[in-house]
């Protein structure tokens, strides 16, 4: 039942550590260097401690990094040595985040997929993937990604934690990891007190929509019954650029079952995070 949750989770997670890079403190132009940041989840999938999530990254007002891990936890780290790590560099200009260079590994310690992404400007310069994909599906992934501007997960939500209130959490975003390329929808769902936490949170849901690289058995399922995702973001205050979004749990499905992240650990600028949220907003 457990052996292979890591790949079924392998979206939902890529979410989750997308919304740990949008939380970043990057919205004060005179800002020379953010407060690093760190956060820890724990996921559970059909009420069983499956899997964790780590996120380390800063920014300045010209650059940002972002790296995530996933690894199994509880009960599930005894069936499947599954792994998955990211990571990204790249540039802030006028409130847009410009991936240069991303990286992911996925798989076991001796068999793994890795894949790297460059970039030129907004359009995806070059990418490889070890082991390769068959050339059918390389040409579907170069359709979906030539002539348009095409970001990598974790810099999808540097540049949401950009946008102002008006702007967070709409529209669509191509995205692309080395491995597949999908769309993410994004749609807020309000806001209120979080049930995990305790806090108040501005909620976005995200639904995934497969495009290219993967299986078409998988693309099939995915399209028939889109993954769906509600992000929950508590409002935080940064010492330089004030009020900042900081994602504190997320739910879902995924084929059938339920899994729930909840921050089990976070640190802002060296202070432990829930000295930092804002509770009277």
């Amino acid at each position: 039942m457990i052996t292979g949750m890591l790949t079924r989770m392998r979206i939902p997670a890529m979410v989750l550590a997308a919304g740990l890079a949008g939380s970043l403190p990057a919205l004060a132009p005179a800002l020379a260097v953010a407060e690093p940041l760190s956060l820890k989840f724990n996921v559970d999938v059909g009420g069983m401690r499956a899997f964790k999530v780590y996120y380390e990254g800063s920014m300045d007002t010209g650059r940002y990094v972002a790296s995530a891990r996933i690894k199994p936890a509880g009960l599930a780290s005894l069936f499947i040595s599954r792994r998955m790590n990211m990571s990204v560099k790249g540039r802030l200009d006028r409130l847009q985040a410009h991936p240069r260079a991303f990286s992911m590994t996925t798989g076991k310690k001796k068999k793994t997929k890795t894949a790297t992404v460059s970039w030129s400007g907004d359009r995806v310069a070059t990418w490889k993937r070890n082991p390769p994909r068959g050339e059918a599906r390389r040409k579907a992934i170069r359709q979906a990604i030539a002539g348009r501007r095409v970001v990598d997960p974790l810099s999808m939500l540097v540049e949401e934690g950009l946008k102002g209130p008006e702007r967070f959490c709409t529209g669509t975003w191509r995205i692309f990891d080395g491995h597949t390329v999908y769309d993410l929808r994004l749609r807020r769902k309000g806001q209120g007190m979080d049930p995990a936490t305790g806090v108040p949170v501005q909620r976005c849901r995200m639904t995934y929509v497969p495009v290219a690289g993967m299986s078409e058995k998988k693309k099939r399922k995915a399209l028939a019954s889109p993954p769906v995702f509600d992000v929950a973001f508590a409002q935080v205050q940064d010492r330089d650029v004030g009020i900042i979004r900081v994602p504190v749990s997320a739910t879902g499905r995924l084929k059938g079952r339920p899994f729930h992240a909840r921050l089990a650990r976070g640190r802002l600028g060296g202070r432990p995070l829930e000295e930092r949220i804002v509770r009277n907003r």
